[in-house]
């Protein structure tokens, strides 16, 4: 009795430690993404304000100051808009495969959908027979 027990502890503090080591690898592996997408979106606005600063310098000495202003930050709104737009495009693409999945399983579960299986040969082959026409 004594050694059953000390053996489900054991295998308890055992398990407890593989957990903890997976967990520390998962934790650093998480803390490894997150600081390389901090750089890269440092990265990503320091290119953005360096490009428009370029275009603004280009029209400034085409046009002007003021036009200058004015073409540069209509560029930058509809630069923001086209990433809106397709940020909120692939959020609801994800959001419709998700509910088609879900749609495919409720039908598969209520039977509606036929997989093939064998004990419907007349909705696969129409003739009546298990195996189909050579």
């Amino acid at each position: 009795m004594v050694k059953s027990l000390v053996n489900v502890i054991l295998g308890f503090f055992d398990l407890l430690e593989a957990e903890g080591r997976a967990l520390r690898n998962n934790a650093a592996h998480l803390c490894f993404i997150v600081v390389f997408f901090i750089i890269a979106g440092v990265l990503t606005v320091s290119g953005c304000i360096l490009l428009f600063g370029g275009v603004f310098h280009i029209v400034a000495n085409a046009l002007g100051r003021v036009q200058a202003f004015f073409a540069t930050g209509l560029a930058c709104l509809i630069f923001s808009v086209v990433l809106f737009t397709a940020g909120f495009w692939e959020m609801s693409r994800k959001r419709r495969r998700g509910e088609e999945a879900r749609f495919r399983e409720q039908k598969a579960s209520e039977g509606e959908i036929h997989r093939g299986s064998e004990g419907e040969p007349e909705a696969l082959h129409g003739d009546g027979k298990s195996n189909p026409p050579d």
